[in-house]
């Protein structure tokens, strides 16, 4: 399934019974930079992003537990403890402090981690918060949707009828709509056995992973992160520009930069702008 070429790959096991899979690019003496993916996705997905982003960082990618190579344990959702993954992470590979990149999920994990551990994360790059996730007004009604979909969605069981109009609507929508979606199906469907298909993430994991974002204290959350922090918006994303400037008001050191004419995935679309604008948050602010 792993698109991402040239990686180490390996895994470490945080609780009994759960291993998480992991990539490792780059350098093994660079500086570590550990990146988050978003909900529904793997490091897999994000190939191309890890790989601009690594050399002199040595790029790290976590595959969430319930996605990608990791296991689908029935609990362990919370973000308490997927923060607690992201340090076994780093102790398993000896790393005592890092960067964090997130994307949507991602991101607010990140957020999470961060205010947590603030000796452990220099600096942290937070691409395309959900704001419907992160507003109190809509959160409870974004969560449960998605929720619920997710439930039912874990009913159909191979997803082998939903790939095929998956593809077939990738043919039909924009150059740059078509492409994050057939790379999103490349990444997340899995032969098992000779015949079979399965998803490379667990509907059930989704269903409690937005469960616990249920009530989510965003203002507590931001004043709590003590490191640099750079917001990333697309134009034509899912983290709206009120949303983004009030963030970054509450954040004690932070930037913000939208990427035009760029959606949700916004490296799919814009990665050289994207990885650049990342590049030289960091150089300013690590050196």
């Amino acid at each position: 399934m792993s698109l991402v070429c040239n990686a180490r790959e390996g895994f470490l096991t945080p609780s009994p019974g759960v291993e998480l899979h992991y990539v490792d690019i780059g350098p093994r003496e660079g500086r570590p930079l550990i990146f988050i993916h978003g909900l529904t996705a793997n490091t897999a997905f994000y190939g191309p992003l890890l790989h601009a982003l690594a050399r002199p960082w040595r790029v790290i990618g976590l595959d969430l537990r319930g996605h990608g190579l990791s296991s689908k344990p029935e609990g362990g959702y919370t973000l308490p403890r997927l923060s607690e993954d992201i340090r076994a992470l780093a102790e398993h590979l000896d790393i005592t402090s890092y960067v964090l990149v997130g994307h949507c999920l991602g991101a607010i994990i990140s957020l999470y981690h961060a205010a947590r551990e603030p000796d452990a994360v220099e600096a942290l790059v937070a691409v395309e918060l959900p704001s419907p996730v992160m507003r109190p007004s809509l959160n409870h009604l974004s969560c449960w949707t998605c929720v619920a979909l997710a439930r039912g969605l874990s009913a159909l069981g191979s997803p082998g009828r939903e790939a095929i109009f998956l593809m077939a609507l990738a043919s039909l929508m924009p150059e740059g709509a078509g492409r994050t979606l057939r790379r999103w199906l490349s990444s997340n469907i899995v032969q098992d056995g000779r015949t079979g298909l399965r998803w490379a993430f667990s509907w059930h994991a989704v269903a409690e992973i937005m469960r616990g974002l249920l009530g989510l204290d965003v203002s507590g959350l931001l004043k709590a992160v003590r490191c640099p922090v750079l917001l990333v918006r697309g134009s034509r994303g899912l983290f709206w520009a009120s949303d983004a400037e009030e963030m970054a008001s509450l954040l004690p050191e932070a930037r913000l930069i939208t990427v035009q004419k760029a959606g949700h995935i916004i490296f799919t679309v814009a990665l050289g702008p994207l990885s650049g604008a990342i590049r030289r948050f960091l150089e300013d602010t690590l050196g």
